[in-house]
């Protein structure tokens, strides 16, 4: 038996712990403990690192081999954590204390690291995130732009506006017309289900009887423990009358994923 500590890429919430915890239930480890980023696990099984990371690539995730590659994950983490920050009003605006704070490094050094690295700065980094950040917001449709720009600390809304733009390539009014015209845009199931996966529903569900089956996480769970939200349905084959519909699917441990109908 061996003991093995592994760092993870990508690991940004709780249904990403989840996947790593069934993932390693299916390869039979013993005192597996997952947290964000990491795994520790004992096995006698001498390929394990391999098998699981392609289990991991599955859903975008996968192992980090490097010293560096572990630091840069660790800084993403905390963009992330400064972030939530910021939305909650919890944090101030200074990102490089915080930084050298929770891992104890140069936040000067971390920028070389990460543009090494990632091929990408750090301050662009952190940029970037928002802007996810205020397309998510957008998508839910409940604050008005201005607000959205008080949540994130945005000096002005002129300053959301041109950082969407540099980000993006598109301004934010084109954005939203993207979004409102997506269902005209989307005319297959391909281009649905990427659209679907972009937005972080990736797992694929299987209707049966009262349950759905998720084979990717080998599991099944009741209907009654998901919520369900049509989002697409249209003619896959006009001539046969068939119809199609797709959902988007969320159960109740923040697993997401969709379900096809036919």
């Amino acid at each position: 038996m061996k003991a093995y500590q592994v760092h993870i890429k990508n690991m940004v919430c709780d249904r990403c712990i989840y996947f790593v915890e069934q993932s390693l239930k299916q390869l039979k480890v013993q005192k597996a403990e997952v947290c964000l980023g990491s795994a520790s696990f004992v096995t006698s099984r001498k390929n394990i690192e391999e098998v699981l990371d392609v289990k991991l690539k599955k859903v975008g995730l996968s192992i980090l081999r490097t010293k560096e590659e572990i630091l840069i994950e660790s800084i993403k983490r905390e963009v992330g954590r400064f972030l939530d920050g910021l939305e909650q009003h919890t944090r101030n605006r200074k990102f490089s204390s915080f930084l050298q704070r929770r891992i104890g490094k140069s936040y000067y050094k971390d920028r070389k690291s990460t543009k090494d690295t990632e091929n990408i700065t750090l301050e662009l980094y952190i940029i970037s995130q928002k802007v996810e950040r205020v397309k998510r917001l957008i998508h839910e449709n409940e604050l008005s732009l201005k607000e959205i720009a008080e949540r994130l600390h945005y000096s002005s809304l002129q300053h959301l506006s041109a950082q969407f733009r540099r980000i993006t390539g598109i301004t934010v009014t084109q954005f939203k017309k993207q979004i409102a015209t997506r269902k005209l845009v989307l005319g297959s199931i391909s281009e649905v289900l990427s659209d679907l996966k972009s937005r972080g529903f990736c797992l694929h569900f299987i209707p049966s009887g009262n349950v759905l089956r998720c084979n990717e996480l080998s599991f099944t769970i009741s209907i009654r423990d998901v919520n369900m939200k049509e989002i697409y349905r249209f003619e896959d084959n006009p001539r046969s009358g068939g119809h199609s519909a797709i959902f988007e699917v969320e159960t109740t441990e923040g697993l997401k994923g969709f379900m096809i109908c036919q």
